[in-house]
């Protein structure tokens, strides 16, 4: 492994722990490290220091009309439950007020018409799992979702001006909106029931889709997948659905890690799964890859 790779992703692990302790001494409190680490470092460490190596610009429209032209077609899932401040339509100054329904479905619309348009084609996997592994980091979500929560009634109280969009938070009803506008729109739609990432990655080797957009490093643990960040795209009034794809091979060159031990880096970083589970799905994906 790379020195300078190694030397970052440490460092990058070891200021979270150095912060976190010195926010309880300063709290006079005893230090407990809140979350263990996790695959979001990785994302965090392939965001700051694999920017070159594993990140590159990338307009669907465009992917989508040369796999056409090749007589392929691109198919590509979104992750609803990582993608939802970009379904709602973007940032509106309003939105603490309750959400711009008429927006979202505007935005929807668009979106599914340019996906059609250029011969892309789009699956909406939603979160239904419920998994006691994963626990810890919806307590996490929902705490971080709460502190928004008074930022923004502190925020509204002291200047009375909307608050920044740092703080946003999905409205109540956006996911089941989202479902019934892709109801309506005709657009596939699959619910994922005991662990949604590992169905996610199971559903896209089984039905040999191109990629996902989401915002999970779990993905990049999966060479045969497209990762695109769903944090990235936007969607132009001329059509082009700009993101930014992360490629394992980048990430592999920059770290000196074979993508075939990613599964060990995913459980030195504390990932959710298990190694047995990891290791078993990544041969699965290995093999697979062989025979295509």
């Amino acid at each position: 492994m790379n020195d300078f790779s190694l030397f970052s992703l440490l460092a990058l692990i070891a200021s979270k722990l150095w912060l976190n302790c010195l926010t309880a001494q300063m709290a006079n409190i005893p230090f407990q490290i809140p979350k263990h680490t996790t695959l979001n470092d990785l994302q965090e460490f392939v965001e700051s220091f694999c920017k070159v190596e594993a990140c590159r610009d990338v307009d669907l429209r465009e992917i989508a009309g040369g796999a056409r032209l090749q007589g392929s077609c691109l198919s590509v899932v979104l992750d609803v439950d990582g993608f939802l401040i970009r379904l709602y339509g973007g940032f509106y100054a309003d939105w603490i007020g309750g959400g711009q329904w008429t927006n979202v479905i505007e935005y929807l619309t668009n979106l599914i018409r340019n996906c059609r348009d250029c011969g892309l084609n789009v699956v909406a996997f939603f979160n239904g799992a419920v998994d006691g592994s994963r626990f810890t980091e919806w307590c996490e979500k929902r705490a971080a979702e709460c502190s928004n929560v008074r930022n923004i009634a502190l925020h509204i109280m002291n200047k009375a001006t909307p608050p920044p969009k740092l703080w946003w938070i999905a409205p109540t009803f956006l996911t089941t909106s989202i479902r019934l506008a892709f109801i309506s729109l005709g657009v596939p739609m699959v619910t994922s029931i005991v662990d949604h990432r590992m169905e996610l990655v199971s559903y896209c080797r089984e039905n040999r889709v191109t990629g996902v957009i989401g915002n999970s490093a779990e993905y990049l643990i999966f060479g045969q997948i497209r990762y695109f960040s769903a944090d990235k795209f936007k969607l132009k009034f001329s059509g082009s659905m700009l993101t930014e794809e992360y490629l394992a091979e980048g990430l592999a060159r920059k770290l000196n890690c074979h993508p075939q031990r990613f599964c060990v880096l995913a459980a030195l970083l504390g990932w959710l799964f298990d190694f047995a589970s990891c290791y078993i799905l990544q041969c699965a994906v290995l093999q697979n890859r062989k025979k295509t």
